[in-house]
Parts: structure tokens; sequence; C-alpha cells
């Protein structure tokens, strides 16, 4: 399916979408990073009509995937999830979830499907094991309808992803660490005025 993606965050489609039928199932995942990632907006070409490459890795079903194909941001799944349910009244993934690009603060892969009447839920439980309910959506950017060939435009969002995915992990370890520390030194001063 061609969708116009129109660039906006996962945070920006629910304001647009809110929860429940047409919207999204929760909204735990406010305030992770990935959640105001906002790739690039345009024509997308996207596969996510038929439940595909389960009981696969993560790697290994991006090995799968053809040339030119990558694994899509998961606000553009969900976005096309949504404008889909809003123009048919139907749900597409209805019964199975679709990893992402995006990895969430505890290291795990964004996943989003289980569309229902509950929303369309995004997760970021499923890590990179083999499961029978999760495949991999697909997709490319068109320019001006037509293919967008710059492997090196991939590349890039590719590591910078992967990037964004590693500083948000460090952070969220920086932050636990101040927090121990803090309940260690409290403990200390509670035991030096003992």
């Amino acid at each position: 399916m061609k969708i116009n993606y129109t660039g906006k965050s996962l945070v920006e489609l629910h304001e647009m979408y809110g929860e429940g039928k047409g919207g999204f199932y929760s909204f735990w995942w406010r305030d992770e990073l990935f959640a105001n990632e906002k790739p690039e907006a345009g024509e997308y070409e996207l596969l996510i009509e038929k439940k595909a490459l389960t009981n696969l890795t993560f790697d290994e079903q991006k090995a799968k995937l053809q040339k030119g194909w990558e694994v899509p941001h998961p606000a553009v799944i969900v976005e096309a999830l949504l404008e889909y349910h809003k123009q048919t009244g139907k749900y597409l993934m209805a019964d199975w979830y679709s990893r992402a690009s995006a990895l969430g603060s505890s290291g795990g892969l964004v996943s989003v499907g289980s569309c229902g009447a509950g929303g369309v839920d995004v997760d970021s439980s499923w890590g990179g094991s083999p499961h029978g309910s999760i495949g991999l959506a697909a997709s490319r950017k068109l320019e001006n309808g037509k293919l967008e060939t710059s492997e090196s435009l991939n590349l890039e969002t590719r590591v910078k992803t992967l990037a964004k995915g590693w500083l948000n992990e460090l952070e969220t370890a920086k932050k636990l660490n101040e927090e121990k520390i803090e309940k260690i030194e409290m403990l200390l001063s509670i035991l030096e005025n003992n």
C-alpha cells in the first residue's frame, strides 16, 4: 500500500487520534526517545497487509528483506494503520505485531500491532527471539512517486536510529546510577548519625 506519511511523531499522532477504537491502545511510551522521533515525511510504499516473516529473529527477518526495503519506524506503521482504519473502519494487523526500527529504553525492539477495539498497540518487550505472532513490515520511501535509491540514506537512517537507542540506554543507566548513589549516600548518612 502507498501512504502519505505526515512526518508526525508518535506523540503527535496520539494527540490526533487519542486512545481506544480508532486510536492507540495505550500511551505508556510517551517519555521514550522513539516517541518523539520524526521520520522524514513523504510518500512510502508499505507492506503490512499480510503477516510475514514470523518465527524468525529480528536479524533473520531483516536478512530476508528485498533490496531497497527497510524496517519502518513505528510512527510510519502506526499512521498507516490508523488512517486505514479511519477510511475503512477496519484494522490491518489484528492478530500480529511488526517489529519496527526503534529501540525502547530497556533495549527492546519496538513493535506495533494487535489492532482491534482497544486501538493500535505499541510495545517494546518482544526482543529479538522468534515468535509466531511477530512479523516484519517493510517500507521504502518514494520520491515523486518513484523509489528513492540512495543506499547511503538508508545506512544513515539506520546508524542514527541505533545511535539514538544507545544514547537513550546510557541516559537511563546514568539516571539509575545517580539514584543508587543518592540512596547509598542517604544510607551512609543514617549510619554515621547512629
